[in-house]
């Protein structure tokens, strides 16, 4: 189980790794559907409606500094046409404690008749027959017949009630199921003596949601009637009912505008989702969200006193045309206050706003789920590429400046379109997006970092265990090969002590390409630049002036790798290739630095390993690493009951060629005799420069026949040698001796390279050119 699951994980990080833009899409998406999610379960609402206040109590100071930008000719923070007329704490002092008898509203609809006001809305409650004073009913009765434009207030009720069965009894439901009962819309009206001479009457109900008052019903639709709230009901009978057309709950125009209506299950109530055992108390689902003039202390409304009116301290011309509400507004009578975005106010303060946004058709206007979800989707695209481009700084700043951006955007509606724009999960896009992906940005970092870790290990393990200079460039071209998929390059490595330039190449590298690379002026240029940046560079970038020089084609790209070890230049790797973008995306400049200094390592290892263990002249092995190697090879022989070659040669009359031709045609000998030997042997073989002229050769797992043949080939390979000279071609011969265990059981490895060295002796002595096994004196006797 735990090597499956460590399975699984291995290939969701492989996954991760190499479809990463894949991931983060993904990851984008979970993060958009997850952001829409709980602003569509209300989750997010709580955050939003303080937000909305904000953007109420920032209004009036934008406009006010920066009108040109937050302007709104269509609105003003002060209503022309709706005056308040309160019943305040001075009123309850001077005329008595609350209720009043109806004779005193029976004296103000007379003034106000006789003011010639359009339309009176009564924000109080008339829904009993005062039985003690029917004088006083009959009185403001009258009232009403006389003004003929008086709205009074109504409510509406959600019922809930028990279902009945035919015998007449019924069901108590449980407590996790409620829909046995039913439920119904019921409207507490006025008194029928005065609904039936009022011009309208309307209900007075108030949305509130975390206890604020933001939106407001102004219509309900319940089998086939339609209620209509007291503001617009008011409203109406300002206009004589003109110009107001009504199709059902939602569709209402005002002329050519239609109120915008929000409806409540665009935003689920979660946590009335998860306790589904509650009764439901929401009455309404489509409401009206509402334009705020300014604070109450800011005096948005005409306000005056019913007493002052009933005083005659006020002059009645104020009131000619105008939409009057009357309601409450003291401590002493029926509390009615309400909280909203500017702080507590009357209750019909904010049935006078109602009216004035119908006035002035300046409801607000909220944006629905399928836009904000679009919103969100450009946002996230946006977003996507920026967080990608740049670094987590850069990209911090530039997510900074779009939240802040969505922000003053967010304001700009509101105040010039009445527009309300979702600003917390656009915010919460923008921070959660910019921290995912660098998040994950990171994770995929740390993880490409962690692979590149192991590989440079394996590389440098690799590297490290080969010590033949060529084998080594080989696997070196090898590494490039598998990582960039470049089938050619070129590695120029500098000699520490000389400064000259040696070249190794591999694939099809052009010949004008190794010429102008081997320029002095070019190697400086290139040196001295990849000294500076220690990084890897595009030749095609950084020379462009010496493109017909390095054979720069429009198809191909040159990578170099310089090679640098502790601030010194040890050369530099060349590869061609059609593009690298993908490669340098996959490999950061980290990894090539390391890679490069690994091989640095690497080629002074091999170099270093050189000198210590391989004779400059010939190119064989020295004295010292041969009887390592000999030592060896002897004692696993030993062990094992194997076999093994040893070759002894010497270069008949080498001495007469120093003298004859001097010690350069001595050494010339000596050199490609010594090549011979190395050609003429296997990989696992080793050959040595024993001392002077003589060379020698272990043989590993060799008997006999194979020892012979092998010496046999040596010897006629260097006869066949032929060295030119002008008095005449000079021909090399040699003598090689050989011995071989188990053969003869030599005791120890002097003994074993003994033997091979008699038998070069008596190859010389019978003639040279020649080789001779060893065999024990007994042995030629019988």
């Amino acid at each position: 189980m735990k090597n499956k699951l460590q399975k699984i994980l291995i290939s969701i990080d492989e996954i991760f790794r190499t479809h990463f833009k894949k991931c983060l899409t993904l990851s984008i998406s979970y993060l958009i559907l997850s952001i829409f999610s709980l602003n569509y379960l209300g989750v997010l609402e709580p955050l939003e409606n303080h937000f909305m206040d904000f953007r109420f109590q920032s209004r009036n100071f934008l406009q006010h500094k920066f009108p040109r930008v937050f302007g709104n000719k269509r609105f003003s923070n002060s209503s022309k046409k709706v005056i308040m007329v309160q019943i305040t704490e001075e009123c309850l002092q001077t005329m008595g404690k609350w209720p009043w008898k109806r004779q005193e509203f029976a004296k103000l609809l007379n003034f106000l008749t006789d003011a010639n006001a359009s339309s009176i809305g009564f924000d109080i409650s008339f829904f009993d027959q005062d039985l003690v004073n029917i004088k006083s009913d009959l009185l403001f009765l009258e009232a009403i017949k006389k003004n003929k434009k008086v709205v009074l207030a109504s409510e509406l009720i959600l019922k809930h009630e028990f279902k009945t069965n035919t015998d007449g009894s019924f069901e108590l439901p449980s407590t996790n199921d409620l829909t046995s009962m039913t439920k119904s819309v019921q409207q507490n009206l006025p008194h029928n003596q005065f609904l039936k001479f009022s011009a309208s009457h309307g209900f007075v109900n108030i949305g509130v949601d975390d206890g604020v008052v933001r939106k407001v019903p102004i219509s309900k639709q319940y089998n086939k009637n339609i209620y209509l709230s007291l503001a617009l009901e008011t409203y109406r009978t300002y206009l004589n009912n003109k110009n107001v057309h009504i199709k059902d709950e939602t569709n209402i125009f005002l002329g050519k505008y239609q109120i915008p209506f929000w409806n409540n299950k665009q935003k689920m109530n979660l946590k009335n989702s998860i306790f589904k055992n509650h009764i439901e108390k929401d009455l309404f689902s489509n409401f009206a969200y509402i334009n705020y003039l300014d604070s109450t202390l800011a005096s948005p409304f005409h306000v005056e006193s019913v007493s002052n009116i009933l005083y005659k301290k006020v002059d009645p011309e104020i009131f000619r045309n105008k939409i009057v509400l009357i309601g409450l507004n003291a401590e002493g009578g029926i509390l009615d206050k309400k909280l909203t975005p500017f702080g507590v106010f009357p209750g019909m303060e904010i049935q006078a706003t109602v009216i004035d946004n119908l006035l002035n058709h300046s409801f607000l206007h909220r944006n629905s789920n399928a836009r904000i979800f679009l919103y969100l989707i450009l946002i996230a695209t946006f977003l996507y590429f920026i967080n990608q481009k740049f670094n987590f700084v850069l990209s911090l700043i530039i997510s900074s400046i779009i939240s802040f951006s969505l922000f003053i955007i967010s304001l700009y509606f509101f105040n010039t379109h009445l527009y309300i724009v979702d600003f917390t999960p656009l915010f919460l896009l923008v921070s959660f997006q910019f921290l995912l992906t660098h998040f994950l940005k990171l994770t995929l970092s740390l993880r490409k970092q962690m692979v590149h870790l192991e590989s440079l290990n394996t590389l440098s393990n690799d590297l490290f265990t080969i010590l033949d200079s060529d084998k080594l460039s080989s696997s070196i071209f090898e590494i490039f090969k598998t990582r960039t998929s470049s089938q050619s390059g070129v590695i120029l490595t500098l000699n520490q002590a000389t400064d000259n330039a040696q070249f190794t190449s591999f694939g099809e590298t052009s010949d004008e390409f190794l010429v102008a690379i081997s320029k002095t002026s070019i190697q400086k240029e290139l040196f001295e630049h990849c000294k500076a940046n220690q990084k890897a560079i595009l030749l095609n970038d950084f020379l462009p002036y010496q493109k017909e020089k390095l054979n720069f084609s429009k198809d191909t790209q040159t990578l170099a790798f310089p090679l640098i070890l502790n601030n010194r230049s040890y050369g530099i790797i060349f590869i061609h290739k059609k593009s690298f973008s993908s490669i340098l995306l996959d490999f950061d400049d980290h990894f090539w630095q390391t890679l490069c200094q690994i091989i640095v390592a690497a080629l002074e290892n091999a170099r270093l390993y050189k000198l210590a263990t391989v004779d400059g002249l010939t190119g064989l092995y020295v004295r010292s690493f041969f009887d390592v190697q000999i030592n060896k090879e002897f004692a696993r022989a030993k062990r094992y009951n194997g076999e093994l070659g040893y070759l002894m040669s010497d270069i008949d009359h080498f001495k007469n060629f120093n003298d004859t031709y001097g010690h350069a045609v001595g050494d010339h000998v000596l050199r490609i005799v010594s090549d011979q030997i190395k050609k003429s042997i296997r990989d696992v073989d080793v050959a040595a420069r024993y001392g002077g002229e003589e060379l020698c050769v272990i043989l590993p797992n060799t008997g006999k026949e194979g020892s012979i043949m092998i010496a046999e080939r040596i010897r006629k390979n260097i006869e066949d040698l032929r060295i030119p000279h002008e008095t005449g071609d000079i021909k090399i011969t040699c003598s090689v001796g050989v011995s071989c265990l188990p053969i003869n059981n030599p005791v120890d490895v002097k003994a074993f390279m003994k033997e091979a060295d008699d038998a070069m002796y008596i190859a010389k002595e019978n003639g040279r050119n020649q080789t001779v096994f060893y065999t024990k004196p007994s042995e030629e006797s019988s």
